[in-house]
């Protein structure tokens, strides 16, 4: 859009001259369950609906959210146990170990636990307990366990475990699967977020 208006408004007035009522709302997947820094524009539109009811639908997805803090510890979503599952590398390569170490002087840790680093944009990191926005070929790393995140773990964060998708645990037999899984889940979003959208709009607008 060449204008000087936000994009979503123009969009808004475009669906509104096609006859449709619209609404938007930005939500973050730490929002719904899980500790993962995701946020996203969600839009929907309803032919010939009053704009009242696409306005209710952004209100109960607000009330979907928790609006608290994301689970403390990740220890629900990491793996104790990886016999199953194919690896990565724990150890660092000797460019991002000095990488993390340059960016970790600049920080004061404090008592933060559970810390999960992007080492693929460590140059502004946010150390929490939530995860950096999983993306296709992140280099997620558990700095207090000193390993790269598995391919279920990548998975797990966007709300996708093994009893939701079966073939993920065949996959994950060698690490060219691996490594399809982790892509995969980079470019999917988070399942408890398109859940909360889907049946406020399936509910109101129904």
């Amino acid at each position: 859009f060449k204008t000087k208006e936000p994009q979503i408004h123009a969009v808004h007035r475009d669906f509104q001259d096609l006859g449709y009522s619209f609404q938007w709302i930005l939500v973050d997947t730490r929002d719904f369950f899980l500790p993962q820094r995701r946020s996203r524009v969600w839009m929907w539109a309803l032919r010939d609906t009053p704009s009242a009811q696409a306005d209710e639908i952004k209100t109960f997805i607000q009330k979907l959210a928790t609006h608290e803090a994301a689970p403390a510890a990740l220890w629900d979503f990491l793996e104790t146990n990886e016999q199953d599952w194919t690896s990565p590398e724990h150890a660092l390569n000797d460019r991002q170990r000095k990488e993390m170490d340059a960016g970790l002087a600049r920080i004061n840790l404090g008592d933060t636990h559970d810390v999960i680093l992007d080492l693929q944009s460590f140059n502004c990191p946010q150390l929490s307990s939530v995860s950096p926005c999983v993306a296709p070929y992140s280099q997620l790393y558990w700095l207090n366990a000193g390993r790269f995140l598995t391919a279920r773990e990548h998975a797990a964060l966007q709300g996708i475990w093994p009893c939701d998708f079966p073939a993920l645990d065949s996959w994950l037999r060698t690490s060219h699967q691996a490594n399809l899984v982790k892509d995969m889940a980079g470019r999917a979003f988070s399942s408890t977020v398109c859940m909360a959208v889907s049946f406020a709009v399936i509910l109101i607008a129904h």
